[in-house]
């Protein structure tokens, strides 16, 4: 089941208990996908936004809907009945009337239920952020609509269909706010965060990796250049404190730097180990150049 179908669960399972307010999800409803064929009136959308219309459409226009699968085949279905007064509304909407009279408060929210209920849908946050509506020719009049309700969508134009659409998150949960959608609103929040979290906690794992490799590199070459020193018996013409950190570093090859400052004796800061080796480093090197030495580290060859 997808995300998309989830959150139309929280219109089809809450219908509006005013009148008016079913009357509104409806005028979103015909405003998005309603046409008036051959005198009746139909409405393309999934099977189950279809079957969850025939009580309102018997509740405002005292009509019996029926719903039917389309002739060239495909997942939709036609919800289809007979209502002058939907016709009119139709009607209505090329001729620039207003689509929605708000008679309460919430007959907005279900206006724009109703309008995503047949022609929304919207990505899983924990992939991609996407909400997009089909509008066929109607995108024009709705992105009035939506601007009225303070969104502000964007619009394309696609394979013959017109489609209004959002891409940022904070435009989606706001779009699910203003239809009262408050349950999906909060699933879509849920889901987001815990998108970030993965990102972030990935993020971490890759920089820690990262970080690691690049101690192991720096511990090599820092091991390759001390044996140098050891095999050309230089280890002795280093400073006393420095000698003993070498040594120490060539008995615990793998440890930490952190821990291999605690072995020092005395016990040493971890940036205080690590400016050792820097200094045996380029002590080592300039040594080895001045015997005659290649300071190409072994693992280097």
């Amino acid at each position: 089941m997808s995300f998309s179908t989830d959150c139309k669960k929280e219109i089809t399972g809450q219908p509006p208990k005013k009148p008016c307010c079913r009357r509104a999800l409806l005028c979103g409803v015909l405003a998005a996908r309603g046409e008036v064929n051959s005198g009746a009136v139909t409405v393309s959308a999934d099977g189950e936004a279809c079957a969850a219309l025939l009580e309102p459409v018997r509740e405002v226009y005292g009509k019996i809907a029926v719903i039917s699968a389309p002739k060239k085949g495909g997942r939709g279905k036609t919800l289809c009945f007979s209502s002058p007064a939907a016709e009119k509304y139709i009607r209505g909407i090329d001729n620039g009337e207003p689509l929605i009279e708000e008679r309460c408060p919430l007959c907005r929210e279900n206006f724009l239920r109703g309008v995503f209920l047949v022609s929304g849908r919207v990505s899983d946050p924990e992939r991609q952020y996407s909400l997009e509506f089909s509008l066929y020719d109607r995108a024009d009049v709705m992105m009035h609509c939506f601007e009225d309700a303070g969104l502000k969508p964007k619009l394309a134009r696609r394979r013959g269909e017109t489609v209004l659409y959002f891409r940022k998150s904070e435009s989606i949960e706001d779009f699910f706010v203003s239809a009262g959608m408050n349950g999906t609103a909060f699933v879509f929040m849920n889901r987001k965060i815990v998108k970030d979290m993965r990102n972030d906690a990935r993020r971490i794992a890759n920089c820690e990796t990262n970080n690691i490799g690049k101690a192991v590199d720096v511990a090599v070459r820092q091991i390759a250049v001390i044996e140098r020193l050891a095999d050309a018996h230089l280890l002795a013409s280093l400073p006393e404190e420095l000698e003993a950190t070498a040594r120490l570093r060539l008995q615990y090859r793998d440890v930490s730097l952190s821990r291999l400052a605690s072995l020092s004796t005395p016990p040493i800061s971890k940036s205080g180990i690590s400016h050792r080796l820097k200094k045996i480093m380029e002590a080592g090197e300039f040594m080895l150049a001045g015997s005659g030495q290649n300071t190409e580290s072994k693992t280097d060859k």
